[in-house]
């Protein structure tokens, strides 16, 4: 005859521990800083110096520039460093405004430390012309908000871009 016997226990309820944990987006080591004027108008150059820092010491800092259509770079695109731990590295960009409107130089950063390469994105924002003459690509104020479409839960909601 064989018995079996079944221990069976109760499981104490759980502690909750609360826990404070903070997700931010993971990019390199990367300081941009820069001024410029809030506009130019269509023809005119800007001069924009650009100063980068590291926060650690890296093997090099490379920096590409890329531009929208509306401008035109009259300068390199593609820069390389040697870093320094805090003292900034200086690009000078000299940009033409081509068409009035709102567009962007786009930065990608480098840095490599060990063998390991970190990216870091910037956009900067450069308004050719006077903002409130511009149009949206559906020929309308950029100003004017949108039509509210409510079989797609779409409500308008105007805006106002400013840049400070």
């Amino acid at each position: 005859m064989l018995l079996l016997f079944c221990h069976h226990t109760i499981a104490s309820p759980l502690k909750k521990n609360k826990s404070h944990q903070q997700y931010t987006k993971p990019h390199a080591g990367i300081e941009l800083d820069y001024k410029y004027p809030k506009s130019i108008q269509a023809g005119d150059s800007l001069e924009l110096k650009l100063n980068f820092k590291t926060r650690s010491a890296t093997e090099y800092l490379q920096v590409n520039v890329k531009h929208d259509r509306g401008l035109q770079l009259n300068s390199d695109a593609h820069y390389q460093f040697a870093v320094i731990e805090n003292v900034p590295n200086t690009i000078t960009l000299q940009i033409a405004g081509l068409l009035e409107g709102r567009f962007y130089i786009d930065i990608n950063a480098i840095i490599s430390h060990d063998g390991s390469r970190q990216a870091r994105s910037f956009s900067i924002p450069v308004t050719v012309g006077d903002p409130r003459n511009f149009k949206t690509s559906a020929g309308t104020d950029a100003n004017a908000g949108y039509t509210a479409r409510p079989s797609e839960g779409v409500v308008s909601m105007p805006a106002t871009e400013t840049i400070e």
